[in-house]
């Protein structure tokens, strides 16, 4: 139970987000300038100042998990490996390297999305 309340926690407020941002495009209080304008600040600038906040004062040697590193090197290395594998399926060859490329990258954001939760989650744990 404690691991679907943590679950819960981490991926509710950006569920909710989400939903007030799709909310507040359809009645009209974002428009397409406004979205890429906030996207572009969230990407270079707030995201970057969080995760340096974050991590100011983590000691790494004690966070560092070598397995969990090499398990996502590897399962992205795999994935890179198979979406190869599968391209040379495609009937457009000019595909390939898109079809590449998304498989792989999205299989590392979601390996890196958990990574970071179960980290972040670890460090806010230790401070409580």
């Amino acid at each position: 139970m404690d691991n679907f309340i943590f679950s819960i926690n981490a991926t509710l407020p950006i569920f909710l987000t989400m939903v007030l941002g799709l909310v507040f495009r359809k009645i009209g209080v974002f428009d397409d300038a406004f979205t890429n304008r906030m996207n572009s600040f969230v990407f270079k600038f707030a995201l970057p100042a969080l995760l340096f906040e974050d991590l100011w004062e983590e000691n790494f040697y004690q966070a560092w998990n070598g397995g969990f590193v090499l398990f996502c090197f590897c399962a992205t290395l795999g994935c890179i490996i198979v979406s190869t594998a599968l391209s040379s399926f495609l009937k457009d060859k000019s595909d390939r390297g898109e079809f590449i490329q998304g498989s792989y990258r999205s299989s590392a954001a979601i390996l890196g999305i958990a990574s970071s939760l179960t980290f972040m989650g670890n460090l806010a744990w230790r401070h409580l």
